[in-house]
């Protein structure tokens, strides 16, 4: 009897060894199979950043989150905006000159900019973004605590770990979704004119009737610039997510997905597919989605789809497609024209050529 209960505590020990070790060790193994060709410096930053990201703190955020939503709108002052939503962004120092030029498109149109400040966080991932938001007071400021040192800036575009630092937006994604039924993600040089709710479903399935209140889970924006449909490539600077159990489980995804993100600095947006084919099946996704209106949720490219008369029915500007020495005046230039009324952009410049083509 006694052999027989040393025998099975032994057992029990291996096995409870097993549950406990094994997720880890799979999971070292894939990060060692992800980090095969990156120089040892980059390894030895990707794995310092994933040892902080495993202790990632975003309560900080969540509970700005949660004491947003707790104050009611005003409905007479804020109509048509969902009580239980929230919108956010994040920063390093790196992009702080973006949040600054974001605040101040939130400012033009004063009958939005009150319910804009209930509802807009900004994410700051350093002291020096947290600093830098303070102290140009802007909207409902958060400092993440734990990510001050070895964080991969977004200097690094296209480069080692920079797809950590864009996969972060999950992470808070996740969080804002415990305290909210809607949530926008706005990258950081993106500009944002006005109430982002109204006018999500604007845009027309691929047979182009248009979609119905519950119709989808995740809009996002589109990178091909065709007039409406679903099936657009996907930029990831602008996306609107429904709160709901496949959320949470698309985002499991992302996190299984995660070890890819830094094995060449790509992008979280080639990976979003995948995330959402719960098995891998296209007619079983995890989230019904769809793009946004390419005409009120604009982007720098593709070109030419921002036609002259649409420049202040714009809901939000993304300055993608640039480099950040020319992000910053090409975003300033945009604010220009919405406050002045003034046409702008490639895409007018394309229009009018083409109608002196015509004239000629």
């Amino acid at each position: 009897m006694r052999c027989y209960l040393k025998n099975l505590l032994h057992l029990l020990l291996v096995a409870a060894c097993l549950f406990f070790f094994l997720p880890s060790v799979v999971a070292g193994e894939e990060e060692d199979k992800a980090l095969e060709g990156m120089t040892e410096q980059d390894k030895e930053k990707v794995k310092t950043y994933l040892k902080q990201l495993a202790g990632f703190d975003t309560k900080p955020f969540g509970s700005k989150v949660a004491a947003l939503v707790s104050k009611p709108l005003d409905e007479k002052a804020c109509p048509q905006w969902p009580q239980s939503s929230v919108i956010f962004t994040y920063s390093d120092k790196n992009t702080v000159d973006y949040l600054e030029l974001q605040h101040k498109s939130m400012l033009i149109n004063a009958d939005e900019t009150a319910c804009l400040s209930q509802r807009f966080v900004t994410i700051c991932l350093d002291d020096q973004s947290f600093d830098f938001c303070t102290s140009k007071n802007l909207f409902n400021c958060v400092l993440v605590p734990g990510l001050n040192k070895d964080t991969p800036d977004s200097s690094e575009f296209g480069k080692g770990a920079y797809g950590l630092f864009c996969f972060m937006k999950y992470v808070f994604v996740r969080e804002a979704a415990l305290n909210a039924q809607q949530v926008f993600y706005f990258d950081a040089d993106v500009l944002l004119f006005r109430n982002p709710f109204i006018d999500v479903r604007y845009n027309r399935k691929d047979d182009g009737t248009r979609f119905e209140a519950n119709d989808m889970d995740f809009f996002h924006q589109r990178e091909d610039g065709k007039g409406y449909g679903c099936h657009g490539s996907i930029n990831s600077g602008q996306m609107w997510f429904k709160n709901s159990s496949n959320l949470h489980k698309f985002l499991d995804n992302m996190d299984a997905i995660r070890p890819t993100l830094f094995t060449k600095g790509q992008l979280d947006q080639y990976y979003l597919w995948d995330a959402f084919l719960g098995d891998g099946n296209e007619t079983t996704r995890l989230l019904k989605s769809c793009s946004l209106s390419v005409q009120l949720y604009t982007s720098h490219c593709p070109k030419g789809h921002l036609h002259d008369s649409r420049i202040m029915k714009v809901v939000a500007h993304h300055a993608n497609c640039l480099t950040k020495h020319q992000k910053l005046p090409h975003l300033k230039n945009f604010i220009n024209a919405v406050t002045e009324k003034k046409d702008l952009g490639v895409g007018n410049m394309m229009l009018r050529k083409r109608r002196r083509r015509r004239r000629t």
